[in-house]
């Protein structure tokens, strides 16, 4: 019982940690998506992810899907 809830509580501090670095690297490659998904203007969205290097779009579109799928699992 005691190793199961230390396994659970290295899983979640790794987890964390995990969503800590890609967060701090997504921050410093794309330093203004979040204001600008804060925002919620569409086509203020479509302005910023025009105006990127094509690896940077890519990128920016995986990472907005990804976020779509995980608001819909946490959510319910």
């Amino acid at each position: 019982m005691k190793n199961t809830v230390y396994r659970i509580l290295f899983v979640a501090v790794v987890v964390l940690l995990a969503a800590g670095i890609l967060v701090l690297a997504l921050h410093a490659l794309l330093p203004d998506l979040l204001s600008v998904l804060r925002d919620g203007d569409a086509e203020e969205i479509e302005t910023y992810l025009r105006h990127m290097s094509t690896w940077q779009g890519i990128l920016c579109a995986a990472l907005l899907q990804i976020l779509q799928v995980w608001s819909v699992v946490l959510s319910g």
